[in-house]
C-alpha cells in the first residue's frame, strides 16, 4: 500500500494517477460507510444511531457544509435523503471512524423507522416535491410519412389505415435488461479537508462534475479544490456521473471530521447502486406490403430511468434515432418516454446507449422475416437503400451495407443453413417429434446494427473536444489529451511519426494539462479513433504546412468544427446525428439438446465496416473482449462461449471509425433469433434464465394442447347436434 501526502499547493488541480484509489492511504486516514433507508418509499419519522464513542460519527442532510441538493442540468439530486424516501437504500447518513470494522458495524446498527404511506400523497405538498418526483422525467415523439400528411380537408389518415390495408402486420413486445459482469474495483474515494483546501482522489470518468458537485455541497471555490484521476477499469453505468456524488458524501466527512476519509463500497454495493441498467422495454408494429417492403412502424419505448437521471434526455434520443436502423420505413410513429420509478439512481453506458433500440428492431425485421417469404437477408435489403446514408430524417453517412450484408450470408453460409432449419421447424410442428428420439434442435438468427460516434445532440458536447500537438526543438513532438488506451496510443505514435518524421520513441502522449484546466467531458464521452484521430492528423498536417516558415516549437490545437455540428438539427431532430458511424452484421447458429434444453453455440460470424484499420490486431482483440462480455451477460449466472468465432473487416479506405461497441449491438437480437428458429417460440426478454427454453416451448405445447382439445370439443358438439 502506497501513502500519499496531501499537496499544499492551493490552485486548482487536476492530475492523473497510475494507481487504483483503493491502493492508497493518506496520513491519519479514517474510513466512512453509507447509512442507506431500508424502505422503498414513504417518509423516515425516527433515526437512532447507537452509542458512538468517541472518533466515531454519524452526519446527515443537515449537516452538510454546503447544499445537499445539487443542481444539475437535469435537475436537483440529493447527495443525503431529507425525509421523502426515492428508492430502497437510497443514503441517508455517513458513520465516519478510524477502524473500518468497527464503522462498518455501527453503520449496519443504525435504526431507521419509516412511514411507509405512499409516495403520491406527499406530491400536493409543494413545487419541489413534484419536481423531485415527476412520473415522467422525459419523453419524444416523432411522426413521419405519407399517413401523417393532413389531406384536402385537413383529415389526417394516421398509421390505422396503413395497418389494415397491409399483407402482413407484425406486433411484438421487446425487452432488454442486460447486466454485464464487473469484476473491477468497487467505487468511491479518498478525501481530505485542511486549512480551506479539499484533496480527492477518485475513479471519476467525470472531472468536471466531479468539480461541480464538490463545490456545491462544500461551499467552496474551483481554487480550494485539487483532484486526482485515479486508475478505472470500470466505464459503465453509474460510473460516470454517481462517483461523484459518492465523493462529495466522503469530502463531507472529512470536513467535518478533521480527517482524510476513505469511503469505498462494497461489491454488494457495486451491484446494487453501481452496475444498476434498469428494463428498456419497446413495442413494435410492422406492416409489410407483398413485395416485402416495410409500409409502416409504430414504436413505443418505455425506458424505467431509476429515481434520479441526468442523462434520461439523451437516453430516449438516442433511443429514437437508433430505434428504425437504416430501415426506410414509408411511415413511422415514435414514442419515447422515460419513467421515474421507486429505483437507484441509473446511468448509461455512451457505447452501447442504444443497444436495445436494436436489439427490440432486429428482432422485428427477424419476425417480419419468419412470416413472410423473405429470408432476413432478403427483406434488409429490401429495405435498406444501396448506400443507406439517408434513413427518412437521419442522415447516418454509412456506405457499403449492401456488400457487407451479402459478405456475411457468404461467409457464414447464411442463406442455406437458414432456409434449411426453417424447414426443419416446420416439419417438427407437423410431426411434433420430443425426447430421446428427438434429432437437435438447431437455428441460425442474423442481426445487424451501426455505431454512431461524436453524438451532436448531447447536452456534454456544448464545447469542443479539443487535441494539441506540440513540435519541440529538441525533434519530440508531444500530444496533448484526454486519457487514452494503450491501442490508441499505439496507432497515434504511428501516425505522429510518419506524418512528422519522427522517430516513434520521440513521440509522447500526456493528460497532464499544465494549466490545470479540467477536461469537460466525460472520459467515455470521448471518440478516439473517430473524432479525436481525425483532428490529430489535422495538427500534423497544420504542422507540416507551417514548419518551414516557423521557428521549433510550434504547437498546433484543433476541434470539431463549427460546420460539422450544424449538420444535425438538434430542435428539428433532423440530419447527421453523429460525427461518423460504423456498421457491423452477425449470424449466430445454435443447437439445443432436446432432452436438457441446454442451447450450444456452432458458430458466430461478425463482419464490420469501420473504415480504414489503423492497428488490425488491435480492432480484432476489441471485438473478441466486446463478444466475451455479451455472451456472459446472455443467460443469467451463465457465460455462454463459441466453438467456432470468425472476425471479419471490409477494406475501406474511409477514415478510421468506432468499432469497439458494434458487438452488443448485434450479437443479442442475433442469438435470441436463432433459438426463435430452434425452438419455434419467439423469444422476446433477454437476460434468459437456465430454464427459459424449456418453460417458453412448454408454454408453446400446452396451448397449442388446448387449442385442439377445444376443437375436438367442438367437432363433437356437432356431431351429436
Amino acid at each position: 500500500m502506497s501513502e500519499k501526502k496531501p499537496r499544499k499547493k492551493k490552485t486548482a488541480t487536476v492530475a492523473f494517477q497510475t494507481e487504483f484509489y483503493s491502493d492508497l492511504n493518506m496520513k491519519d486516514m479514517w474510513y466512512a460507510k453509507i447509512v442507506r433507508c431500508p424502505a422503498q418509499s414513504g417518509s423516515i419519522t425516527s433515526i437512532t444511531t447507537p452509542d458512538l464513542p468517541d472518533e466515531y460519527y454519524f452526519f446527515t442532510a443537515r449537516n452538510v457544509p454546503g447544499k445537499n441538493i445539487i443542481d444539475t442540468p437535469s435537475g436537483k439530486i440529493p447527495l443525503f435523503c431529507e425525509g421523502s424516501i426515492s428508492y430502497k437504500g437510497e443514503p441517508v447518513g455517513i458513520i465516519a471512524g478510524p477502524d473500518e470494522k468497527q464503522v462498518n458495524e455501527y453503520a449496519q446498527e443504525v435504526v431507521i423507522t419509516v412511514d411507509e404511506t405512499p409516495l403520491e400523497s406527499y406530491l400536493e405538498e409543494t413545487d419541489k416535491s413534484r419536481e423531485l418526483f415527476s412520473s415522467v422525467m422525459a419523453q419524444r415523439v416523432l411522426e413521419e410519412g405519407p399517413c401523417f400528411t393532413p389531406l384536402e380537408y385537413g383529415t389526417v389518415p394516421g398509421l390505422d389505415s396503413v395497418f389494415e390495408k397491409a399483407t402482413l402486420v407484425s406486433e411484438n413486445t421487446w425487452c432488454n435488461n442486460i447486466q454485464q459482469p464487473d469484476y473491477g474495483e468497487p467505487d468511491g474515494a479518498i478525501c481530505s479537508y485542511k486549512e480551506g483546501h479539499l484533496e480527492v482522489y477518485a475513479p471519476t470518468q467525470w472531472v468536471s462534475n466531479l468539480r461541480d458537485i464538490l463545490m456545491q455541497s462544500m461551499g467552496l471555490d474551483a481554487n480550494s479544490i485539487s483532484i486526482h484521476k485515479t486508475k478505472s477499469l470500470n466505464l459503465w453505468t453509474n460510473g460516470i456521473w454517481y462517483n461523484s456524488v459518492i465523493t462529495a458524501q466522503a469530502a463531507i466527512a472529512s470536513y467535518l471530521t478533521g480527517h482524510a476519509i476513505k469511503l469505498m463500497f462494497s461489491r454488494d454495493e457495486q451491484n446494487m447502486f453501481m452496475n444498476c441498467i434498469h428494463e428498456v422495454t419497446i413495442k413494435h408494429k410492422s406492416a409489410l406490403d407483398a413485395e416485402g417492403t416495410i409500409l409502416a412502424m409504430q414504436i413505443d419505448i418505455s425506458v424505467d430511468a431509476g429515481s434520479y437521471n441526468p442523462f434520461a434526455k439523451e437516453i430516449i434520443d438516442r433511443l429514437v434515432i437508433a430505434s428504425m436502423g437504416c430501415y426506410e420505413a414509408q411511415n413511422v410513429r415514435i414514442t419515447a418516454t422515460a419513467y421515474r420509478s421507486s429505483k437507484p439512481p441509473s446511468s448509461f453506458n455512451f457505447h452501447t446507449i442504444d443497444s436495445s433500440a436494436f436489439y427490440a428492431l432486429e428482432n422485428q425485421i427477424n419476425e417480419l422475416s419468419r412470416k413472410s417469404s423473405l429470408s432476413p437477408v432478403e427483406l434488409r435489403k429490401k429495405n435498406i437503400s444501396q448506400h443507406a446514408k439517408k434513413s427518412g430524417r437521419f442522415n447516418f453517412g454509412l456506405t457499403k451495407i449492401h456488400e457487407t450484408l451479402d459478405a456475411i450470408a457468404s461467409s457464414s453460409d447464411f442463406n442455406r443453413k437458414y432456409a434449411a432449419y426453417h424447414l426443419s421447424e416446420m416439419q417438427r410442428k407437423v410431426s411434433k417429434e420430443e425426447g430421446i428420439f428427438a434429432s437437435p434442435l438447431r437455428g441460425v438468427g442474423f442481426s445487424c446494427a451501426f455505431e454512431g460516434s461524436g453524438y451532436y445532440g448531447s447536452e456534454l458536447y456544448n464545447a469542443d473536444q479539443e487535441i494539441s500537438l506540440t513540435k519541440e526543438k529538441d525533434g519530440t513532438a508531444v500530444i496533448l489529451s484526454p486519457p487514452v488506451s494503450n491501442s490508441i496510443r499505439t496507432i497515434w505514435t504511428e501516425i505522429t511519426s510518419t506524418e512528422l518524421g519522427v522517430a516513434k520513441s520521440a513521440v509522447k502522449i500526456t493528460s497532464h494539462p499544465e494549466d490545470g484546466k479540467v477536461p469537460l467531458f466525460p472520459d467515455s464521452a470521448y471518440s478516439s479513433i473517430s473524432v479525436m484521430t481525425q483532428l490529430l492528423k489535422k495538427c500534423c498536417a497544420a504542422i507540416k504546412k507551417s514548419y518551414a516558415q516557423s521557428a521549433l516549437p510550434i504547437t498546433v490545437k484543433r476541434r470539431v468544427s463549427p460546420t460539422e455540428r450544424k449538420a444535425w438539427n438538434n430542435e428539428a431532430f433532423s440530419g447527421k446525428p453523429f460525427h461518423s458511424a460504423s456498421f457491423a452484421a452477425a449470424t449466430i447458429e445454435v443447437e439445443i439438446d432436446p432432452c436438457t434444453f441446454t442451447p450450444f453455440i456452432r458458430n458466430i460470424t461478425v463482419i464490420i465496416n469501420g473504415g480504414k484499420l489503423l492497428n488490425y490486431k488491435a480492432a480484432e482483440s476489441a471485438v473478441k473482449l466486446s463478444l466475451q462480455k455479451v455472451l456472459s451477460s446472455l443467460v443469467e449466472n451463465e457465460t455462454l462461449s463459441s466453438a467456432s468465432t470468425q472476425i471479419m473487416f471490409i477494406k475501406s479506405e474511409d477514415n478510421p471509425m468506432q468499432i469497439g461497441s458494434l458487438v452488443p449491438r448485434i450479437i443479442p437480437a442475433a442469438y435470441t433469433q436463432a433459438l426463435t428458429q430452434a425452438i419455434g417460440t419467439t423469444i422476446t426478454t433477454l437476460p434468459l434464465k437456465s430454464h427459459s427454453l424449456f418453460s417458453a416451448l412448454h408454454k408453446e405445447q400446452v396451448e397449442e394442447a388446448e387449442k385442439q382439445d377445444e376443437a375436438e370439443s367442438t367437432e363433437e358438439e356437432g356431431r351429436t347436434e
